[in-house]
């Protein structure tokens, strides 16, 4: 269950999310977003754009606007995150309940630590700026209460390194150079970078 709630936060924040791995078609694997066909930069700052715009494709508005004789489209409607959207770019607040997103029967292919796994868990620092601030809302999982975010800006802090030595987010976090720590040490890791919230701490 989740509740949309109009809290935002104007500071950098550290969130924990998933990401697929895509090993194929390039020299590195990518970390891919888990709902939508979109490769986050694990290395620079990765900044959200509203994905629910883009149909029809922009080159095909254009045309049908140039056919009907209308002027060029104007800018996206909205910048993500957008308050009445589901944009932006997610985390939750705590590893846990990372972790419960991941290993949840919605997947297919759900995380499950080894060679094979097919998604890797890490930390974020997340942040706003200006009239796009973070926004938070609230969601429960069997973890209990937690925050979700939807940020405009986010950077990847490093990747969750399993017990499990064969699982795929060493070799991950080797191709791409990011640093892969155990669950003890990933929390306070990403709590060098910025503020780690709590459901308690937000008011509603």
């Amino acid at each position: 269950m989740t509740a949309c709630t109009n809290a935002r936060v104007d500071r950098p924040v550290v969130g924990f999310r998933a990401w697929a791995v895509n090993w194929y078609g390039a020299t590195a694997p990518s970390l891919m977003a888990t709902t939508v066909n979109v490769a986050w930069d694990p290395t620079g700052v990765n900044e959200a754009l509203c994905l629910f715009e883009a149909t029809p494709p922009p080159a095909l508005r254009a045309w049908g606007r140039h056919i009907l004789g209308l002027p060029a489209e104007p800018a996206p409607r909205h910048a993500a995150p957008a308050a009445n959207c589901m944009c932006g770019l997610y985390a939750y607040d705590s590893l846990e309940s990372a972790r419960a997103y991941a290993c949840s029967a919605q997947w297919e292919f759900a995380w499950r630590p080894g060679p094979n796994n097919l998604m890797v868990l890490g930390a974020v620092l997340v942040w706003g700026e200006g009239a796009r601030p973070v926004r938070i809302g609230d969601t429960t999982h069997d973890t209990g209460p937690t925050l979700r975010y939807r940020s405009p800006f986010a950077r990847v802090l490093a990747l969750l390194g399993p017990e499990r030595e064969d699982d795929a987010a060493y070799e991950v976090g080797a191709a791409l150079g990011l640093p892969v720590l155990p669950a003890r040490g990933l929390e306070p890791y990403a709590r060098e970078h910025g503020t780690q919230l709590r459901a308690e701490e937000v008011g509603r």
